[in-house]
């Protein structure tokens, strides 16, 4: 991690991949310098744009800042208290404490910055996105008092006594503690950007004080982002394959000693062509998901018309830059896949066949979504358009917004495996999946995760510990040597 100093500008590729797996962002900080605030400002601001929360930026920043300053005070106290020898939890000495504290702290407040930074008292920003909403949560490893938890309780219920920020700082007048006026004026700006006290939380745990505001996801957004996705769906018909690909498999397919070896590596180093094999096979055999099974029973010249470039199933395609990223990645993923699979003592009657075939098709949105032409797009906005669906909408959803969402709704009508389709709509998901496929979408997540995290746009932090445990993987270099045992295979 770079020191507070060195932090100036933001990743704005990380910060989308995270919002994209709906992982985690952690900021911390000891003493939070100028700069330091500006960085958090920044990650914030990048995080709630992109999550279509721009109408409630500015007072989500200013309710963060107070946040920020409430938790860097909580801190400051500790050690204050600590050198005076004056035991904070003892509502006597608490008491005495607070007379003198902040008079003393702010002559000095360097010093009690560099003695909490020493004492290892930090502050930490999270951000979460979830199914429903985004978590905006500030920790801090300063435990609250029983008499300090009961104050900001109740400041909280007495937020409805006022109707504006003015009338607070006309009536509350209790000096000791900055006269929580804060958390009051924070209550008051959530409602006034639509929310209430309920999306405003203090508690503590063991070891923090956890801070947070709850920020509902648009619902109209989530409306309208569903509606380009079922509408893209539907005309959707064609699996893009490149014609280099479908000249190599017709010259094995027409060859007399060809074997069914060559046909099947060809196909199963392609989403593309496993995609079309697997649509074709489930016509005759519901949840086929093996390419070995599927070619015998598609056997013969039932194969020379499935991948025949005249069949009406098939688009021809050229690969761009985008497309080959996303092939690398789903090829990636589904050797990260295996070697997990490998690694996992209870199998769940799962074979490694499924476990391949679900992670190179995770992605089967982002393929079909990037391999459409410029005019087919314009023509999609258009018609988009007409039902008054924004631009916005559309971009998100030609980069990769709700692919999940989308190359599910595709997977269903294509008639591919049930356990395709679930793995497709929750790999960024895994807690939302059915208890049948739970094992098989463990796995995809953490393969999927894999490959972000080896191009280091993800960090070891951010993945989910629970579903890294599965696998007895208890430290960031043990995820890293799996990587690397695969990448020399």
């Amino acid at each position: 991690m770079k020191s507070e100093e060195l932090i100036n500008v933001i990743d704005e590729n990380k910060v989308k991949t995270a919002l994209k797996l709906n992982l985690p962002i952690e900021i911390t900080t000891y003493t939070l310098p100028r700069n330091m605030e500006r960085y958090i400002n920044d990650v914030v601001t990048c995080y709630l744009k992109e999550s279509h929360l721009d109408y409630i930026l500015e007072y989500i920043k200013f309710c963060l800042g107070e946040l920020l300053t409430n938790a860097k005070k909580a801190n400051t106290k500790r050690v204050y208290f600590h050198e005076k020898k004056l035991d904070i939890n003892n509502q006597n000495e608490y008491d005495k404490g607070m007379e003198t504290f902040k008079t003393d702290t702010l002559s000095n407040i360097e010093y009690y910055l560099e003695e909490q930074k020493k004492e290892g008292y930090y502050i930490k920003v999270l951000l979460q996105k979830t199914e429903k909403d985004i978590l905006v949560e500030v920790r801090n490893n300063a435990r609250l008092t029983t008499f300090e938890n009961a104050k900001i309780q109740d400041k909280i219920n007495s937020v409805k006594k006022y109707d504006n920020v003015q009338e607070v700082l006309t009536k509350v007048i209790d000096q000791s503690e900055g006269a929580g006026l804060g958390i009051i004026i924070v209550i008051l700006m959530l409602q006034k950007a639509g929310m209430t006290k309920d999306n405003y939380n203090v508690y503590t745990n063991d070891n923090e004080t956890i801070t947070r505001i709850i920020l509902p996801v648009s619902y109209q957004h989530c409306k309208e982002m569903e509606f380009v996705s079922n509408e893209f769906a539907n005309v959707c018909n064609r699996i893009p394959v490149t014609e280099e690909n479908l000249n190599k498999i017709n010259e094995i397919i027409a060859k007399d000693d060809s074997s069914n070896t060559e046909v099947i590596q060809l196909i199963k180093n392609d989403l593309n062509l496993t995609c079309l094999l697997l649509k074709e096979a489930n016509k005759v055999k519901k949840d086929c998901v093996s390419v070995d099974e599927a070619i015998k029973i598609l056997q013969g010249n039932s194969l020379k018309e499935i991948f025949a470039k005249n069949n009406p199933d098939i688009v021809i395609f050229s690969d761009n830059e985008n497309i080959s990223n996303i092939k690398n990645h789903s090829l990636n993923t589904a050797k990260y896949a295996l070697k997990l699979f490998s690694i996992l003592e209870k199998k769940d009657e799962i074979t490694a066949e499924e476990i391949y075939i679900c992670a190179l098709l995770h992605d089967l949105g982002r393929i079909l979504v990037s391999s459409i032409s410029d005019d087919e797009k314009a023509d999609f906005r258009n018609k988009c358009k007409e039902n008054k669906i924004d631009d916005y909408i559309l971009d998100e959803f030609f980069n990769d917004g709700y692919h999940c969402n989308f190359g599910n709704t595709v997977a269903k009508k294509w008639n591919l495996p049930e356990v395709v389709q679930e793995v497709i709509n929750n790999h960024h998901t895994p807690e939302k999946i059915s208890d049948k496929y739970q094992t098989v979408s463990n796995i995809i997540y953490v393969a999927d995760i894999m490959d972000y995290f080896d191009k280091g746009m993800v960090a070891f932090y951010q993945i989910n510990s629970k579903l890294l445990s599965i696998f007895d993987i208890k430290s960031e270099a043990e995820f890293k040597s799996i990587i690397e045992e695969c990448k020399k295979n």
